[in-house]
């Protein structure tokens, strides 16, 4: 039996080798790298396909809605968390202001206010990748024991990682603040947002 413990690694953080080893190899990739301004109309577009599938489906059967929303409206949720994780490295527009607005538009149709949240815990992923105090991405021990080696568990875990990433975790990440005015700017507008479709 293997050990319940974390796996650990004597190398570092993965990413910044891992891109300059690929433009080494392909150097033509680098064309490819930076902003890209028409994902904002992708957000825009895929927000208003998300809204327009609602009030299609809104008052059909369940046997019409529920497939529509697990094969269309989750892949248009995929998508615009995708596009929320391009928003938080800039990768749409050079402004960070900017990329906080798509951001937020992107959260329109996902219910949570979790994109400003998101953004500011991958950015501390990527600066401290694997430490409890600042990397939301890693189960912390309590997590993990709870969690185990149950498949049940474990899909339970996944199906709720938005709340196990916006509130469980952040609980043991006392020296990051939580709240701040773009996060409180990201709850209001979607409260508002969620408040017109009721």
């Amino acid at each position: 039996m293997t050990s319940p413990d974390y796996i650990h690694v004597a190398y570092g953080e993965p990413h910044a080798l891992r891109g300059r080893r690929m433009l080494a190899a392909h150097p033509d990739l680098r064309a490819l790298a930076g902003p890209a301004p028409t994902s904002a109309i992708w957000t825009v577009a895929l927000v208003l396909a998300q809204g327009g599938l609602a009030l299609l489906l809104a008052h059909r059967s369940w046997t019409v809605w529920l497939p529509a929303a697990y094969v269309i409206g989750a892949t248009i949720d995929h998508a615009l968390w995708a596009l929320i994780h391009d928003t938080c490295h800039n990768l749409v527009f050079r402004s960070r202001t900017a990329n906080r607005f798509v951001a937020i538009v992107a959260n329109l149709p996902l219910v949570v206010p979790g994109a400003i949240s998101f953004g500011k815990y991958q950015l501390l992923h990527h600066r401290h990748m694997g430490d409890l105090e600042f990397d939301a991405g890693v189960p912390g021990p309590t997590e993990a024991r709870v969690v185990g080696r149950s498949g049940l568990a474990k899909a339970a875990w996944v199906a709720g990682t938005i709340l196990v990433q916006g509130v469980v975790r952040p609980r043991r990440m006392t020296r990051v603040r939580l709240l701040d005015g773009w996060t409180l700017v990201n709850i209001v507008v979607q409260v508002a947002a969620m408040a017109l479709k009721i």
